[in-house]
């Protein structure tokens, strides 16, 4: 299944949000879960504004991240930063599961 983050953020704010991401590289470093198979956060070349966050998982919903995420000692910290970087109600997750696909 995929949890997808969309949102945006000031361009100027960008540099800020990549350090902040690369704290979520070292918490699941650290975390080693194995129902996650891959997470990768993309900038829209079109609108920089707008980033997307994709997170490739093994299980039935995104809840086992969660909590695994918040339950590290670094992990609480950063959804309050994130969200404090990103423009007022532009956050939106859905978890989508897969249907069909090609190689």
């Amino acid at each position: 299944m995929l949890f997808i983050e969309e949102y945006e953020i000031d361009p100027e704010k960008v540099p800020e949000m990549l350090k902040l991401l690369e704290t979520t590289i070292e918490i699941l470093d650290e975390l080693k879960l194995p129902f996650l198979k891959g997470w990768t956060t993309y900038q829209s070349r079109e609108d920089p504004s707008k980033m997307i966050g994709i997170w490739k998982l093994d299980t039935e919903s995104s809840e086992p991240l969660g909590e695994a995420y918040m339950g590290h000692p670094k992990g609480k910290d950063v959804p309050p930063k994130f969200m404090a970087l990103i423009k007022p109600d532009s956050y939106v997750a859905k978890n989508y599961d897969e249907r069909i696909s090609y190689k």
